[in-house]
């Protein structure tokens, strides 16, 4: 799993019409990430259930 994040890139982009990352640019970064799959399910069981409990109540909201 690896993610870049928008504010960890902040700044750095180049171009003209579009904003542009070059390779030398990112080469540094650091991207921390799980190692073991046994940590990446507990990551994943975690969100899963925040996302139930945010829709939960949402629904509550809208009611």
């Amino acid at each position: 799993m690896q993610i870049l994040q928008r504010s960890a890139a902040s700044g750095e982009e180049r171009g003209s019409t579009r904003p542009a990352i070059t390779k030398a640019q990112i080469q540094d970064f650091k991207i921390y990430h799980p190692k073991s799959l046994k940590e990446q399910r507990l990551i994943v069981a975690k969100l899963d259930k925040l996302a139930t409990e945010t829709q939960r109540l949402e629904s509550i909201q809208s009611s």
